[in-house]
C-alpha cells in the first residue's frame, strides 16, 4: 500500500514558491481555478487540494529530473565519477 499524504494550504503554498517552480500569487490561482474551476484556495476540499498538490509536485519533480536533481545532497553540481 502506498503512503496517504494530508495536503494543506500551507503545503500547496510552499510547493508553489519553491526555487522550482516560483509561481506568483496570480499563477497559482490561476492553476487552481483551471483544475478545480474554484476561484478561492480556501474553498478546495481535500480531494482538490490534493490534485493540485500533485500536479505542482509532479511539475517539481520534473523539473529536478531535467537538472539533475537526482545528485546527492552535498555533492557538488560538476563533479564526475573519474576512474582512479
Amino acid at each position: 500500500m502506498g503512503t496517504v499524504y494530508r495536503y494543506t494550504i500551507k503545503t500547496l503554498w510552499g510547493l508553489a514558491k519553491s526555487k522550482e517552480l516560483g509561481l506568483t500569487e496570480e499563477e497559482l490561482h490561476l492553476l487552481v481555478a483551471r483544475e478545480t474551476g474554484k476561484d478561492s484556495i480556501r474553498e478546495l476540499n481535500r480531494s482538490e487540494l490534493s490534485h493540485v498538490c500533485h500536479i505542482l509536485q509532479k511539475q517539481k519533480d520534473d523539473i529536478k529530473r531535467q537538472e539533475g536533481g537526482c545528485r546527492n545532497a552535498g555533492e557538488p553540481a560538476d563533479r564526475t565519477a573519474a576512474p582512479r
